[in-house]
This record gives C-alpha cells, structure tokens and sequence, in this order.
C-alpha cells in the first residue's frame, strides 16, 4: 500500500511493522494433513464475488494495517468457526500481524489455535505476508501446497502470466 500514512495500532506501540529478517512462521496447530493443492482466498472476501467455496482451500489472513485488537479478531474467528469454515478448509496461512505488541501477537496465535483446534486444520502463522514490511502478497486463486507434515507453504503455480 502507498500515498497515505499508515494508521497507529489501537492497542499498543507497534513492534511489528518493520522488516524482521529473524522472523520465523510457526503452526499453531498438530500437523495433520497431507500436501493439499488448493486456493488461496483471503477471508475478508466472504460474501462477495470473489469469496472461494472453502471445501478444500487453503485460507489466508492477515490482520490488515488497522491492526485489530485480538479481540475482534476472535468474534472473526469464532464467525467462521460456526458456519463451518475451518471444517471445510484443508489449512490456513495466517500473516505476520502488522503492529502488534509481542503480548499481542501471542495472544493472538492460542486465538487462531483454539479457534481451528476442533477442526484439526493445519495453521501456518506468523507467515511473511499480507500488511507488514516485506509486503508480499499472496494471490487470490492461486494453488498452492500446505503440506504440514514437511513444514512448507507454497505457491504451485505462478500467479501472473
């Protein structure tokens, strides 16, 4: 994103925003799948257009530049807990969150673990994407693998012709 300033987290001094080379991902949840190829879609899209059938998908999230309080991001969360989300999706990529604290961050990876725990999906966080610095995106639509028992994310395809 550029041409504007990037709005302050709401809830505490950023410690996220920067480039963080020792940044590692991690999964919040048993690795219990196979390699899957399936499509990235991020959340946010539900109910329009663009929104993927999530039977299968790998689903993407990012907590966006407005840095939303762990709180909100569990009534999110918990959302697409009860329609059934997690249950039909074969794994989730979760972003590293843009202006968090490190209480923050923690707080919000046993959010997204207990969320999906029922479900038994694999949970990659802390993945270097989406609103932080790098910023790289992951495309709508594209396949990709999720493959929890060897511990990688990637895209199978390549998104741009």
């Amino acid at each position: 994103m550029t041409g504007g300033p990037r709005r302050p987290p709401r809830h505490g001094p950023p410690t996220s925003t920067k480039p963080s080379p020792t940044t590692t991902s991690e999964w919040c949840s048993p690795a219990s799948a196979a390699t899957t190829r399936t499509s990235c879609s991020p959340c946010h899209l539900k109910g329009s257009a663009s929104w993927i059938d999530p039977a299968g998908a790998v689903l993407c999230f990012e907590t966006s530049e407005e840095a939303p309080p762990p709180s909100d991001v569990d009534a999110y969360l918990t959302d697409l807990e009860q329609l059934g989300t997690f249950e039909a999706a074969a794994g989730l990529v979760f972003a590293r969150p843009y202006g968090y604290t490190e209480e923050d961050t923690k707080l919000l990876w046993e959010i997204v673990a207990r969320r999906t725990e029922a479900a038994g999906l694999p949970v990659l966080a802390n993945v270097e994407a989406g609103h932080t610095d790098p910023m790289i995106t992951l495309p709508i639509g594209a396949e990709a693998e999720l493959d929890a028992r060897a511990r990688t994310f990637r895209l199978a395809e390549t998104p741009t012709a």
